[in-house]
């Protein structure tokens, strides 16, 4: 399976948005989830949060938003397009 980068927005108004515990939680589970895979770049903050990158084959990502909707549903914004803050 081919990895690819996928981009994930951290909410900053959801109520766990500015939480750093709850941002490091998802990095780490993003970091095991890809295989130990180093971040594609380092976390970038934007207008609406945190944005978050890894590469991921897609079974991994549709693992990951899996995994962190359960624990923090509504908190992030998956396949997120960087362009978009241009």
């Amino acid at each position: 399976m081919d990895k690819k980068v996928y981009f994930t927005l951290i909410k900053r108004m959801h109520k766990f948005g500015d939480n750093h515990y709850v941002r490091g939680r998802i990095s780490g589970i993003a970091f095991c989830m890809s295989g130990l895979e180093k971040e594609a770049y380092a976390n970038m903050a934007v207008l609406d949060g945190t944005v978050i990158s890894n590469y991921f084959t897609q079974e991994e990502y549709d693992k990951f938003i899996e995994t962190v909707e359960k624990l923090y549903p509504g908190l992030c914004e998956f396949n997120y397009k960087l362009e978009e803050e241009s």
